[in-house]
């Protein structure tokens, strides 16, 4: 309800304005808030801005059609308190993974002598960061193993920045506002855990089970010179994560 009332107060005053940007933002947050309730009319609302702006008319006709819809939710809502929730109910936890490494690719393709004679290397080995979003209670089991049905990707060249950005925007996409829980996770990489404390506040921060397993075996061998005690221990250890 509070964030329904939120986005009617942005739009009721970004559209006269014709502030598109504020605007986008609230067609991103409707978006997020219906496909955690499975709502159908208030995505469509969402989509018919997007829509409108893909045509070129500025995308003003849609913000006023999520209005619209925003103001019917509310009515609904005043009326019948659980009317919000859907068949889906709220976000209950949110994962976000985020990992960045560095990837060979070659640049300036037929230039590498030139670009030497001028003193300067050919660039080969760039960061790439990036990152994944879920819902928890999307998980189903396919085939004996769990699968996640609806996730959404973020991955950039451009550097952290933008990355994190675009981990933001996702995340509200995927309901970041609405999720009674939100899980980072990671390698242990510090700049992983900064841009948790920047971007989610109020998020654990775990460390992959894989990562984590790694780190066991790196210990266990330096426990044990006996390589079969070490895998006796890396074993045990293991069990008490699952």
């Amino acid at each position: 309800m509070d964030d329904l009332d939120h986005i009617r107060d942005v739009l009721t005053d970004a559209l006269p304005r014709n502030d598109l940007g504020r605007v986008e933002y609230c067609a991103q947050f409707v978006a997020s808030i219906a496909r955690t309730a499975q709502d159908e009319e208030l995505l469509n609302g969402a989509s018919a801005f997007f829509k409108g702006m893909e045509q070129g008319n500025g995308g003003v006709r849609g913000g006023e059609t999520i209005l619209q819809v925003v103001q019917k939710k509310l009515d609904e809502m005043n009326e019948d308190p659980t009317a919000s929730k859907g068949e889906g109910g709220p976000v209950q936890t949110l994962i976000i993974e985020m990992d960045a490494w560095n990837l060979r690719e070659r640049d300036q393709w037929g230039l590498s002598q030139a670009l030497r004679e001028k003193g300067e290397e050919p660039k080969r080995w760039h960061w790439v960061w990036v990152g994944t979003i879920f819902n928890l209670e999307q998980r189903l089991e396919k085939n004996q193993r769990p699968v996640i049905s609806n996730r959404g990707y973020v991955a950039t060249l451009e550097g952290k920045e933008k990355f994190q950005k675009e981990l933001h925007s996702e995340a509200l996409r995927r309901g970041l506002a609405q999720a009674q829980k939100v899980i980072v996770l990671g390698d242990g990489a510090a700049w992983i855990w900064n841009l948790a404390d920047d971007r989610f506040k109020e998020a654990d921060q775990r460390l992959d089970l894989y990562h984590v397993y790694e780190h066991l075996e790196s210990l266990g061998r330096a426990l044990f010179k006996d390589v079969n005690e070490a895998k006796r221990w890396i074993k045990r250890k293991k069990k008490q994560f699952k």
